[in-house]
């Protein structure tokens, strides 16, 4: 009986269980390599990558998310991602992108309004409607005729529109309160002189414009005089006492004095 080494008992062994030598296993490769897509993996199967998309031989699935039209990704690839976009989008031709418009907004609307793009647009209405302002949409309207009742210029709402009650002449305002556009009536502004007159001090206001003047700025007192409490000019102390009744400050007036040698002191305003 013939005896067979260790080696050779080895390898007759393997061809009969049909196994191979202790050699090492030919690299079978990847099973991606293989053709057989890897979808139990750590990664949870076939993930999309755009930022691989080139390497991994496979278009970018996102690339047309917010575009349109025809335009090249960033392999080189020319794509068509057709003209249609969700929503209230549009596509911009030029840009190539999805881009949020309202072209109809204005339709029925006037005045100044955010459409649901959150872009501000004025819209007029067309000849023959009439702009409601307090609700923003136009429509035919039956002014109010008495709206300028008692004004006579500024604007007043008559219900369809701002409606003007005229003009002022010129050196005249028109007195509105409290805004710009409240309708009201013509005065005229009076001088800080006329304002002031008979006045030294204290501030007075135009009962047309409603500006402030200070009176010290416009009466001055003569050297003589002072301004009072009263806020009018009076004559100081020891200062002969008017004939033309002009007061003194103090309200005091000493009387003449005869010394009897036919001189006289003459009045003078004491404290």
């Amino acid at each position: 009986m013939a005896v067979l080494a260790i080696g050779d008992a080895v390898a007759a062994c393997s061809t009969l269980l049909g196994i191979e030598s202790g050699l090492p296993f030919e690299d079978g490769g990847s099973l991606s390599e293989a053709g057989v897509p890897d979808e139990g993996g750590i990664g949870g199967g076939l993930q999309p990558d755009s930022g691989n998309a080139c390497d991994a031989g496979r278009p970018d699935p996102y690339f047309c998310n917010g575009r349109c039209g025809k335009l090249t990704d960033r392999c080189g690839n020319e794509v068509n991602c057709g003209m249609a976009c969700a929503g209230n989008l549009i596509c911009n031709e030029t840009k190539h992108l999805c881009e949020c418009t309202a072209p109809d907004w204005c339709h029925g609307r006037c005045d100044k309004s955010i459409d649901y793009c959150g872009v501000q647009q004025t819209c007029i209405c067309p000849n023959g409607s009439v702009c409601n302002h307090s609700t923003g949409f136009c429509g035919t309207c039956i002014p109010n005729p008495l709206a300028c009742s008692g004004k006579n210029c500024g604007y007043q709402d008559n219900g369809c529109a701002k409606q003007s009650c005229g003009t002022c002449k010129a050196g005249d305002v028109c007195r509105r309160v409290p805004a710009s556009d409240t309708s009201g009536t013509c005065c005229t502004p009076k001088t800080g002189a006329e304002l002031c007159l008979g006045k030294c001090s204290g501030i007075v206001v135009d009962p047309c414009t409603d500006k402030p003047t200070d009176c010290a700025t416009i009466n001055q007192c003569a050297p003589t005089e002072m301004c009072g409490g009263n806020a009018t000019c009076c004559l100081r102390d020891d200062q002969p006492c008017s004939p033309q009744g002009e007061a003194c400050c103090s309200g005091k007036c000493a009387p003449s004095v005869d010394a009897g040698d036919g001189a006289v002191t003459p009045q003078v305003c004491v404290p």
